[in-house]
């Protein structure tokens, strides 16, 4: 998206601002939680990364809903000028037809739900194209907490989407990222809709995650790549900027490398 077609009240001089519908919404639910102080709490502490318990999943909601958004706003509008056509082909893969989005691990959906708030201001102020827009997401989470916060958040925001022509469906389910059968039964349901146009994979926040669980993550992130790749789809990878998240990213580079139809495919941007 050229510089000057980014919208100033949701990227000005460099500076991120949350669409206001996802930003209302939020506020909305912290007060309805009892969660505003500890919003609002600025002390600084790097370990808050979810988890099964409510508790856990709550001071995720409330200290990191936010950041995960704007980590997502960064790849839609890309501030800085660093992802180019990354970006602008994100956009247009969410842009029209029937799409199946998974979202892993999902949370509350701030990141998912922020890129649709984005998409639907970009439509209402002509800036994308208003053509039909059917998003079928597949959230998936291991706490049922985090999924029930993603339905409240949603059904928050349907109405303003639908505004813009965009429709959405959410399918809720549990996963647990280092289970084989766990995965497998995520991608029956994301490759059960046959109407599907384009699929698009959304990977966010694996760095906080125990080193443990990589050899079983290595395992999921296999057979979504496995299950998808005669289909017309995308991967995304987003993680915060930390020394955990760089080691990480070199781990799914040498997995991707492995797999057989990567290396056999010339046009793979893996090496890049």
């Amino acid at each position: 998206m050229p510089h000057t077609q980014k919208p100033k009240h949701l990227l000005d001089s460099g500076v991120l601002h949350i669409p206001r519908s996802f930003a209302v919404a939020y506020e909305e639910m912290i007060d309805f939680h009892g969660l505003r102080d500890q919003a609002e709490d600025t002390t600084h502490n790097n370990k808050v990364f979810g988890g099964e318990t409510d508790e856990l999943t709550l001071e995720y909601f409330a200290k990191r809903h936010i950041l995960s958004a704007a980590r997502c706003q960064c790849l839609c509008l890309d501030p800085n000028g660093d992802l180019r056509e990354i970006s602008q082909d994100f956009l247009v893969s969410l842009s029209y037809g029937a799409i199946t989005l998974l979202d892993l691990p999902s949370a509350s959906g701030a990141g998912v739900l922020c890129i649709i708030s984005i998409i639907a201001e970009l439509r209402r102020l002509e800036i994308a194209p208003l053509l039909p827009l059917n998003i079928r997401v597949v959230a998936c989470d291991i706490s049922g907490k985090a999924l029930e916060l993603y339905e409240e958040n949603m059904s928050k925001l349907t109405t303003y989407w639908a505004e813009s022509g965009i429709s959405v469906e959410v399918v809720y389910n549990s996963w647990d990222a280092s289970s084989i059968s766990s995965t497998e039964e995520i991608m029956n349901v994301v490759l059960a809709d046959t109407a599907t146009d384009e699929y698009v994979v959304l990977f966010h926040a694996f760095s906080g995650f125990s080193k443990a669980i990589l050899p079983g993550l290595s395992n999921s992130f296999e057979i979504i790549l496995a299950r998808l790749r005669h289909k017309r789809y995308s991967v995304i990878w987003i993680e915060p900027e930390s020394s955990q998240a760089l080691s990480l990213l070199k781990q799914i580079k040498m997995w991707i490398l492995k797999m057989p139809w990567m290396k056999s495919n010339p046009d793979s941007p893996v090496g890049s």
